[in-house]
């Protein structure tokens, strides 16, 4: 492919391999080993029953990254069931 953005499907291969893979990895313990719920982990399981493991993981873990993003960029912190913008941030 010429250009700089390699397309597999609608997720783009730009950036750090390993964080991308680390991603993926978090959100398969998400949704298969973390007894817990929280939204996103129900947000992921409903989406897997409909779409299958490997794209529910792909959208929890750019769920994760945009999530983690915002905790980076703003200072805020993650307080399970409770906080601003549906449970997921607190600022601190």
């Amino acid at each position: 492919q010429s250009g700089d953005t390699d397309w597999s499907g609608r997720i783009s291969k730009c950036g750090d391999e390993a964080t991308r893979a680390m991603l993926y990895e978090a959100a398969i313990a998400i949704l298969t080993r973390i007894p817990k719920s929280f939204k996103l982990r129900l947000w992921g399981l409903r989406l897997m029953k409909k779409k299958g493991l490997k794209k529910a993981a792909t959208a929890v873990a750019r769920a994760l990254s945009v999530l983690l993003h915002k905790i980076w960029v703003d200072g805020s912190t993650f307080r399970y069931g409770a906080g601003l913008k549906g449970g997921r941030l607190a600022r601190a």
